[in-house]
């Protein structure tokens, strides 16, 4: 769980202004709060997404392997989250006292490996798939659950307003995101303290999570737009 002042924090000790352990004035933090703000300002106008993790428990039904998700949903986890967290066993599915775990999988691994039986098989579920669909996203799972049970994994939220407070928001940020706003934040904030130090390991850890964060934002982009609309086939050549 990290909260702006982590981050700032982080970031002053990767420039040298502060050591560690050392507390920050009120002013220091103050300005760096600011200036983290102006950072994620830059980055959205870079069409830098960032965004925090939420966990999210969902009551299954025998029967039913197909789920709404958001607000007034099957699946009611507030807002309708953009995508989730996909890699094999990163979600799991809880019978009785017994937890299993279940690997979320892309729409080529689902329609290449698993959505492939008709009808489908019976049992605890061992794959899932999300579709960011709107207003509400969809939620499959094979094989089809026998009985109740309750599946629990994280889906990515936008995190919005975040540099408002240095205290809170107290949320899980999305893998990469902290050290990149860290060692960015640190470069931009040597201009206002002209002290501490630049290294080339700061400046390339600096770049190389923010090309990092930008790569994952068109990927995500691009394999939404091609989960959702149809593709237009090649002309053939002449």
């Amino acid at each position: 769980m990290t909260v702006p002042l982590d981050i700032i924090t982080d970031a002053l000790e990767k420039l040298g202004v502060y050591s560690p352990g050392e507390p920050l004035s009120a002013a220091d933090a103050s300005r760096s709060l600011q200036m983290l703000s102006d950072l994620m300002d830059q980055w959205a106008n870079d069409s830098i997404q960032l965004y925090f993790l939420q966990a999210i428990e969902a009551s299954l039904m025998a029967g039913t392997s197909i789920y709404t998700v958001g607000q007034g949903g099957s699946i009611s986890a507030g807002a309708r989250p953009v995508k989730v967290v996909m890699g094999p066993g990163v979600a799991s599915v809880t019978v009785v006292s017994t937890t299993t775990p279940v690997d979320s999988v892309s729409s080529i691994e689902w329609n290449a490996i698993y959505n492939t039986q008709d009808p489908p098989p019976v049992g605890i579920p061992t794959a899932m798939f999300y579709q960011s669909s709107f207003p509400l996203g969809l939620l499959s799972l094979v094989p089809v659950p026998s009985t109740g049970m309750t599946l629990t994994f994280s889906g990515y939220y936008g995190l919005v307003n975040y540099a408002a407070n240095l205290t809170s928001p107290n949320v899980t940020l999305a893998p990469g995101q902290q050290v990149g706003l860290a060692s960015n934040l640190a470069i931009l904030l040597h201009s206002y303290f002209s002290i501490g130090t630049i290294t080339q390991d700061l400046i390339a850890e600096a770049q190389q999570s923010k090309t990092t964060l930008t790569l994952t934002n068109r990927l995500s982009r691009a394999m939404s737009a091609r989960n959702v609309q149809p593709q237009t086939p090649a002309a053939p050549r002449p």
